[in-house]
């Protein structure tokens, strides 16, 4: 270090003068001098080494809300404090030897200078940590002020041995704030007040006159903060790490005021006084010099004069030589002109690009320098400069043709010297926007990475301003303010500079220059722009997995459970062993049932008549209550079941005692059946059978919803539970069964469902017993068939296979309706014997028919015939004749009497003759009779009556003579029955008799397995419609593959990819009304088995959208993606191409799942298919594909957020259009090439920026809209309606009573008569 003579003798001179002034006041205080000086202390002022004052962000992490490390976003920038801090000793004079530091040094405190401020931490402008999920925290010029408390000697310590600790050691923050960025919000938080202490150890040195200090530094700063998630507030605390050391120098005994430009420091002479900054001289370092160069080896503090004066005026003798502004060592000024021209052997527009050897030699003072043209970096270059020609780019209308120029600083210095860091690399664009070249911009890469033998630049951070204000391009400076860049070179010379962010990729020939210098190197970087770690194509496959996943364990469920599955003999069973035994017996329940009665059943439905929504507007309007139609009224309270009616036809019969407003459909029925037995209803259509087995099964699916039941239905004498009502089976009059699959694969299912926790074995002895029971065994393997074009069994063996489905659960109750209903007689008759089998094996089999044959009716133990709602006879078969004729109502010669008894209830007078028999109680057996016989025969408990009214019903027959007859002719029950039941009073539950046996709760993953195994084998055996998505979206993808081939990267370009990933949406959206005829063909069968407690509804749904998703909607887009996305010509990433696929099949599984919610709420296929479409336009209208959201009205414009096409369409272009560029041009225009994709997106309003956000909501969708599909499923099953008590209307009630109760005695007294 070389201080002038002037800087020298200024400290002389300086102590002179002092000791002159102050001559007169030390002749006053002679004494005090020592003292004054020892009480004012010393300040000494340390100035920060930067480079070496560095810090360590290690272990900074968010510890709420969600506890992750953070991560320097840039690891290689360095990081650190820079500024000046004041050492206070605790006594003066001040020292200016080591032995005076070392007196004075304990006690010491340290704090921040009150004139240079707080400490910077740099790199000021941003210092980037990230998180693992979405969080990044940008910390943004923050200053520390530093104070520590005093220094103490550590064990050993001293001025030389540098050993003090201080116990305190803080640092506050002053100025500066974070930008947190995250899934929730983005804000600007304040990091003023936070702060931070640790225990220090500061180590102290003297070199000659210079002190330095070095200081541990290990704050902990932890930022608490409150953001906003909608309405809800969230604190959030996040803690910085800064571990490392602080440098600081100065120089002891120092006098010189250097001022804010300068820094006292000791020559190598050992003088002391002020090192000046560049471009600044003097003594105080007060006086300007001139030019500072970017370059080191251009660095001056003399003023740079011009090599050859003007030629007048001369300079005057007081005037100072005239600084040159702007001008460098390749340059010369120009006093004609006023502006720099390039010397000798140099060229290009800012006069870096050499072009000799010589030039080389002449700049680095050296003899064997050469100027290289070479694209690529080279050990020995400093300085490499870029001239590039703009013609035939496409830029030359942007950008003003000769501004463009490029120029890279390596820091190469001389082998030996102390090498350059990576944050003095830099690289600087130069270029003038056309219509502005009078103020170009010059963009500023700093911290860039050189490599030996490479092209390419990265550098860290990009600062770029114009020359002067420029507000009209301000906000694109702004925004790629502290982007990171990149420069590279082919090797034939075509350029590129490219800022992250930056609208447009400046590309263009160039021709590069360096003097390479042998003994010159530079230090290596291995930076590289790293990109921010996208998860979008993870949460993009988040359905996609949960589906997949699902499907899986599924999967391995009924890979563990195969032996559930398997035909014939169960898994591990022996021939004839315990196995075998359990199929050669019939199944029986272990407790039947041994009676079933039922009292006054009534079923009303409101009657819609005309204009009743006049009277709904005159109830709205509040017009007065009953003035309108019947409708206004109220359902009754109680039913006047007994009225007698008077009419001219069946239909006025049916209607002459209906309620005001309702239409009856029972009219209290009562009536018993026994165990044993084979009971049929008979009557004409219309006359309530169906009606009377469905309330007494609670088939709610058979019932008008809006039904209102009355009466009382009850087992064995108590009410029916609905724990009870699992005792019975129902079958339907129409089969629903999957023709696909096999007779034995229908009642395996049934008996998987419904068994539950049975094992296999158990399992295969209940479906081979029921399948030899009902006559099956033969079929057992062929499919049920009768729809979807397969052939199947016979009419008779599928209503057999529906029968066997319900009594593989050994029901005690089995009710029929109608089952021979189209069979042929044969066919019919062999039914009706195999359910008089299954009666006599210890059931109730209750069945309803309306034209069976005399040898059908003579199969029954019991008729009962109904009649416009009435049951007009209940007894044994053989009775009915006589019974009829005793009535006036003969049968006629050579007519069945089944048929005349249809006949006569079909014809009004005579229907009206047997309502009067009814109503006035003339019955072939009292209610008294009917007790005493069921009594005696056990069917009832002592003293316990089927309608728990005993009283009345003993009470209400017109004589109690003919009990004795009525117990003569009492039922017995069969030797089935009574087997049971004498079990079930030892106490037996289920032996080797196949009887029932007591399983565990119902299993979800059970259920679902089975179900799951169910629909995938009807799909697999019927793959016409799974076939035609695949090759549909096969022949699709070709055929829209070759009208987008090959896009181009241009303004059509652009539009072709809009309109292929419009067609792309509309095409998956439009194929999923699929849905709606595959949940339509299923939706009864899905009905009575819910009923039937094969499974929840929700397990239904998720399977089958499991299935859907799957087979029908993700597949078919990868099979469309496979031709369609090469031939289009899409971008080849894979991250690209798998967020593509993900966000396209989470798309069609959204759109499958909304189709699934329509088509579950709508009664019929036709309106689904019309809601579903109205849905489906108009999301495509508002979804920004058609139109810009921005243009639209402000009052509509927030539909746009409820179209799932906008979050998919935005996610598929931003995912496309990100990472190319494309050429704008238009004749007649100006053109622009390699502008950036995301700036397309803008004009169509779509924020490059949401592309995460997008999939999140997405895939949000697709969770709302499968939960909307199950919402809609629960609220659409039939719920069956509660039985009420009916109470029967009158004067005083007795009489009516007595003449219903008289009424129904005669279906009570038909079990005495069962066996006469």
């Amino acid at each position: 270090m070389s201080i002038s003579k002037e800087a020298r003798r200024g400290p002389a001179r300086l102590h002179r003068a002092v000791a002159a002034a102050l001559l007169p006041l030390l002749l006053l205080v002679v004494a005090a001098p020592a003292a004054s000086a020892q009480a004012a202390g010393c300040t000494l002022t340390l100035y920060l080494n930067a480079s070496a004052s560095t810090l360590f962000m290690d272990g900074s992490a968010v510890v709420q809300p969600i506890q992750q490390p953070l991560e320097l976003t840039y690891p290689d920038a360095a990081i650190g404090l820079n500024g000046v801090v004041d050492l206070v000793l605790p006594s003066g004079p001040c020292p200016t030897t080591a032995a005076g530091l070392e007196q004075q040094l304990a006690g010491a405190t340290l704090q921040t200078n009150t004139s240079t401020g707080p400490l910077s931490l740099y790199p000021a402008e941003s210092i980037q940590l990230k998180g693992a999920t979405f969080v990044t925290l940008d910390l943004q010029a923050n200053r520390f002020s530093v104070s520590s408390q005093p220094l103490a000697a550590a064990a050993g310590g001293g001025a030389t041995a540098g050993a003090y600790t201080t116990p305190e050691l803080r640092g506050v923050i002053v100025e500066g704030t974070v930008l947190s960025t995250s899934l929730i919000s983005t804000e600007v938080l304040s990091m003023v007040g936070e702060n931070a202490a640790n225990t220090s150890t500061v180590t102290a040195s003297v070199q000659g006159s210079t002190l330095s200090l070095s200081i541990s530094v290990d704050w902990a700063v932890r930022s608490t903060y409150n953001t906003t998630f909608g309405t809800n507030t969230i604190q959030g605390i996040s803690e910085y790490v800064f571990r490392g050391q602080i440098v600081a120098d100065t120089t002891l005994g120092c006098t010189v005021d250097c001022g804010p430009n300068g820094r006292c420091a000791e020559a190598d002479d050992g003088a002391v006084g002020c090192t000046c900054k560049c471009a600044w001289a003097g003594t105080n370092c007060t006086t300007p010099s001139g030019f500072c160069s970017a370059f080191p080896t251009e660095l001056s503090s003399s003023a740079v004069c011009p090599a050859l004066p003007p030629p007048s005026p001369a300079p005057g003798p007081d005037s100072p030589c005239r600084p040159v502004e702007a001008c460098t060592s390749q340059q010369q000024y120009n006093s004609i002109t006023g502006q720099c021209d390039c010397k000798a052997g140099w060229g290009g527009p800012s006069c870096d690009a050499c072009q000799t050897d010589d030039a080389c030699d002449t700049l680095f003072g050296v003899g064997d320098a050469t100027c290289s043209s070479k694209v690529a970096f080279q050990q020995g270059m400093q300085v490499k400069a870029f001239t590039c020609d703009l013609q035939g780019t496409g830029l030359e209308q942007t950008i003003v043709p000769g501004s463009f120029y490029m120029v890279c600083n390596t820091s190469a210095l001389p082998d030996g010297a102390t090498p350059a860091t990576t944050a003095d690399q830099f690289c600087k664009v130069h270029f003038a926007l056309a219509g502005k070249a009078d103020n170009p911009i010059t963009c500023t890469a700093t911290e860039c990475g050189f490599k030996a033998n490479s092209s390419r630049v990265d550098c860290v951070t990009t600062e770029c301003a114009c020359e002067t204000d420029c507000p009209d391009v301000e906000g694109i400076l702004n925004k790629i303010k502290g982007q990171p860049a990149a420069i590279d070179c082919t090797p034939e010379g075509m350029c590129t500079f490219d800022i992250q962010d930056f609208f447009v990729t400046l590309v263009a020939p160039c021709q590069t220059a360096s003097c390479v210098v042998p003994g010159y190197s530079f230090v290596q970087g291995d930076y590289k722009i790293t990109q921010s770690q996208s998860y979008d194509s993870v949460i993009a496959a988040v359905p996609l997995m949960a589906l997949v996943g699902l499907a899986g364990f599924l999967a391995f469920y009924l890979w563990r459970h195969a032996a559930l599955f398997k035909t014939g003999p169960a898994a591990g069973a022996v021939p004839g062993g315990a196995a075998a035994e359990v199929v050669a017996v019939r199944r029986r329940p272990v407790e039947p049932v041994q009676l079933l009665t039922f009292d006054s059943l009534a079923c009303s439905v409101p009657v819609r008549t005309r204009h009743s929504w006049v009277n709904k507007a005159r109830r709205l309007l509040c017009l007065g209550r009953g003035q309108g139609s019947p409708t206004a009224e109220p359902a009754p309270a109680s039913l006047d079941l007994t009225a007698a009616p008077a009419a001219t036809s069946a239909a006025d019969v049916a209607a002459a005692s209906d309620p005001p407003g309702h239409k009856l459909i029972l009219r209290g029925v009562s009536g018993v059946a026994a165990c044993g037995e084979l009971v049929g209803v008979l009557g004409p259509s219309g006359s309530g059978k169906t009606t009377l087995l469905a309330v007494l099964a609670g088939s709610a699916e058979d019932l008008d919803k809006r039904s209102s039941l009355h009466g009382a239905v009850a087992l064995d004498g108590r009410p029916l539970s609905s724990a009870a009502r699992r005792q019975i089976a129902y079958v339907a009059q129409d089969d629903t069964l999957l023709p696909t699959l096999t007779v034995e694969e229908c009642v395996r299912y049934s008996a998987i469902l419904r068994l539950h926790g049975a094992g296999a074995a158990e399992v295969q002895a209940a479906v081979r017993s029921v399948l030899g029971e009902l006559g099956l065994t033969h079929v057992a393997r062929t499919r049920v068939g009768g729809s979807s074009g397969i052939r199947g069994v016979s009419g008779g063996e599928r209503r057999r296979v529906t029968i066997a489905m319900e009594l593989v659960t050994q029901p005690a109750i089995l009710l029929l309706d109608e089952p021979t209903s189209g069979l042929d007689s044969f066919t019919a008759i062999q039914l009706m014997r195999t359910l008089k089998q299954v009666a006599s094996d210890g059931r109730i089999v209750l069945l309803s028919y309306h034209q069976p044959s005399p040898a059908m009716f003579s199969l029954l133990d019991r008729a009962y015939l109904m009649g416009q709602g009435h049951c007009l006879f209940a007894g044994p078969p053989a009775a009915a004749e006589g019974w009829f004729a005793a009535q006036g109502l003969p049968c006629p010669v050579g007519t069945a009497i089944a048929e005349h008894m249809l006949d006569v209830v079909s014809n009004p007078g005579s229907l009206q003759q047997l309502l009067a028999v009814r109503s006035k109680g003339q019955l072939p057996v009292s209610p008294a009779a009917a007790i005493a016989a069921g009594e005696a025969n056990g069917l009832l408990p002592p003293g316990q009556q089927p309608n728990g009214n005993s009283a009345k019903l003993k009470g209400s027959g017109p004589g109690s003579s003919s009990s004795e007859n009525g117990g003569e002719s009492g039922a017995r029950l069969s030797p089935n029955c009574a087997a049971a039941s004498s079990r079930g009073k030892d106490g037996g539950g289920g032996g080797g008799d196949g009887g029932q046996v007591q399983h565990s709760r119902r299993s979800l993953s059970r259920e679902l397995a089975v179900v799951f195994w169910r629909t995938l084998v009807d799909i697999l055996r019927n793959p016409a419609l799974l076939l035609l998505h695949w090759v549909l979206a096969l022949l699709m993808g070709v055929f829209v593959g070759a009208v987008f081939f090959n896009v181009t990267f241009d303004v059509s370009g652009a539009q072709n990819r809009v309109g292929g990933m419009f067609f792309v949406l509309c095409f998956f959206a439009f194929t999923s009304l699929t849905t709606v005829d595959l949940f339509m063909l299923e939706r009864k069968m899905v009905v009575r088995e819910v009923r039937g407690g094969f499974y929840r509804p929700g397990t239904y749904l998720l399977a089958k959208m499991v299935l859907d998703a799957l087979l029908l909607r993700v597949i078919p887009v990868f099979i469309f993606s496979a031709p369609f996305y090469p031939m289009m010509g899409l971008q080849t990433s894979s991250a690209t191409i798998a967020t593509f696929l993900l966000v396209l099949a989470s798309f069609a599984g959204a759109v499958g799942a909304l189709s699934l919610a329509v088509t579950v709420g709508s009664r019929t296929a036709g309106v689904a298919s019309l809601v579903m479409n109205i849905v489906l336009l108009l999301s495509v209208v508002v979804s920004g594909m058609l139109v810009n959201p921005e243009s639209m009205p402000d009052w509509i414009r927030w539909t746009h957020y409820l179209s799932i096409f906008f979050y998919a369409y935005s996610a598929l272009m931003i995912n496309e259009m990100t990472g190319i560029k494309i050429d704008f041009a238009l004749e007649g225009y100006a053109a622009a090439s390699n502008v950036r994709g995301t700036v397309f997106l803008e004009t169509i309003g779509i924020n490059a920026a949401d592309l995460t956000q997008d999939i999140i909501i997405l895939d949000c969708f697709y969770l709302g809209l499968a939960l909307l599909a199950f919402i809609a499923l629960y609220l659409v099953m039939p719920r069956p309606s509660k039985l009420r008590r009916a109470v029967p209307a009158g004067d005083d009630g007795g009489v009516a009573a007595i003449k219903q109760r008289q009424a129904s005695a005669m279906e009570l007294a038909a079990v005495g008569g069962a066996t006469a």
